[in-house]
């Protein structure tokens, strides 16, 4: 689809596990927290 309608990709290789992610998100002011819904459609791209 992108080539398509010729807009930008990028692939990300993240360094940290969901696991990691997770905990460092809990960390986060309330506002500024990702869900766990978020976190994981992440995890799974």
């Amino acid at each position: 689809i992108s080539k398509l309608y010729q807009t930008p990709q990028c692939v990300i290789f993240p360094e940290r596990t969901i696991e990691e992610c997770t905990e460092l998100n809990k960390n986060k002011s309330e506002n500024e927290q990702y869900s766990e819904e978020v976190l994981k459609a992440l995890n799974m791209r």
